[in-house]
């Protein structure tokens, strides 16, 4: 009785999880999340892999926290733009978060000041021209190619 209660909980927990996700991205999406059919003990090295079968290089991982970052890419349909991106990825329970930061690579002095090139959060952009757009088909280009998943958004 209490594991069929404990499965009711999950299911409802689950259910709840995914209310909240969207099956299309709109402006206000700023986290792209994968789910997965597979093994949650796997998907880490799986997802690692898979990014760099797919041309991303990782930055850091912790397989403690569940976490991937990978290093900055630039823009595939405009690689001397000044634009790259990079992702936060987390790994846990069978689903892949995914936090898309944007770099605009350019460093100006404001002031005596002189700014860094800090992460820019990704925002989903519908025009094609935008670059929030261009990242967002990137990724979306990438995880179709990620087996037994669906992609949804928050």
């Amino acid at each position: 009785m209490k594991k069929f209660i404990l499965i009711i909980a999950v299911m409802a927990a689950s259910y709840c999880a995914m209310a909240q996700t969207k099956t299309a991205p709109d402006k206000e999406t700023t986290v792209i999340y994968l789910q997965t059919s597979g093994e949650s003990e796997k998907l880490f090295g799986n997802f690692g892999a898979f990014l760099m079968d797919n041309g991303f290089q990782i930055d850091r991982s912790d397989p403690g926290f569940s976490t991937i970052v990978t290093t900055p890419k630039n823009l595939a349909a405009h690689p001397k733009w000044s634009h790259s991106w990079f992702m936060n990825i987390r790994i846990k329970n069978n689903r892949v978060t995914i936090r898309p930061y944007l770099l605009a690579n350019i460093e100006i002095e404001l002031y005596g000041v002189r700014s860094s090139n800090a992460p820019i959060e990704w925002k989903y952009a519908k025009n094609e021209g935008n670059v929030q757009n261009m990242i967002y088909q990137e990724i979306r280009c990438l995880l179709m190619k990620f087996p037994d998943s669906i992609v949804t958004f928050n």
